[in-house]
Formats: structure tokens, C-alpha cells, sequence
């Protein structure tokens, strides 16, 4: 756990430890959710649906992650992976067309239903694509970070 808060860790090595675990995390979720796991499940996705600050949408993100975590039965794989996340919504808040929150969300949106719908599989592959996409936003967000700080942003 202290390695996860340790400077020398990479955004891409959480994205890979992300990557190994909320795919499992996601699958066992749908086999052993409970009622309560999907009243908050749904009360968290609605409520990010309606939410539109930036600071907001991370927390209430970290709490989706975790509830999911929860549903799973296992809280410490859920713990080891939340790191990343304020870095993608980041990513999201600068984004002018706001289409990268609007897929991170509709994507959840995806996951919470194959949860709730006892679909391990669907909530399998929902994982699966939603980190590749989270990935691909990182690595855009970079690269826009590294065009300012050069300098080159307007070239």
C-alpha cells in the first residue's frame, strides 16, 4: 500500500495495476453485489450524472470505485487502484468539448447496470474498455501538459 504513495510510482504503473484488478473487481462485483450495494450504486451514478464540478465528480468517482469494491467482498483490491483517478478527471475538466466526461460517464453508467444485472462478463468487458479509454485520455493529457510546458502547444 505505501508503494501506491511513494513518488517513484508512475501513473502508468497504477494504470497497470488498475488494469490487472478492476476487470476481476468488476466480474466478482456482478456475482456478489447485495441490495444495498445496488441502492448505493445508484444513488452515486445518479448523482454524477447531475454533477458538473470538477472536484465533486472525482470524489464522487473514488466512491463509486469503492462501492463497487465493497460489492466485490474484497475492500483491498478496491483500495490499492483509486490513486489514478483524480488524475483522469483532471483530464476531464480541461476538456473543452467535454466529451471524455461524458464516455467516462456513460461508461460507468454501463458498468453500475451490468453490476446491478448480475452480468459478469458485460461488466468484465465494461471495465476492460473503460480503462483502455481512461489510458488513452491519460496519454493525451500528457501530452498536452508536455506541448505547455515546451512551449509548443501553438505550433
Amino acid at each position: 500500500m505505501l508503494m501506491l504513495y511513494n513518488d517513484s510510482v508512475t501513473t502508468d504503473n497504477i494504470m497497470e495495476l488498475r488494469k490487472i484488478l478492476e476487470v476481476g473487481i468488476a466480474e466478482k462485483a456482478a456475482t456478489s453485489r447485495t441490495e444495498k450495494d445496488i441502492k448505493d450504486l445508484r444513488r452515486c451514478i445518479e448523482a454524477m450524472e447531475k454533477c458538473d464540478d470538477g472536484s465533486i465528480l472525482s470524489e464522487l468517482d473514488n466512491e463509486l470505485h469503492s462501492i463497487i469494491g465493497h460489492s466485490c467482498g474484497n475492500y483491498l483490491l478496491m483500495s490499492l487502484v483509486i490513486k489514478s483517478i483524480q488524475e483522469h478527471w483532471n483530464y476531464i475538466i480541461t476538456d473543452k468539448s467535454r466529451a471524455t466526461k461524458k464516455k467516462t460517464f456513460e461508461q460507468h453508467k454501463e458498468l453500475v447496470e451490468s453490476i446491478i444485472n448480475k452480468k459478469p462478463y458485460i461488466a468484465k468487458v465494461i471495465a476492460q474498455e473503460h480503462l483502455e479509454f481512461v489510458e488513452e485520455s491519460l496519454d493525451r493529457y500528457k501530452r498536452e501538459l508536455r506541448k505547455k510546458a515546451d512551449g509548443t502547444e501553438n505550433r
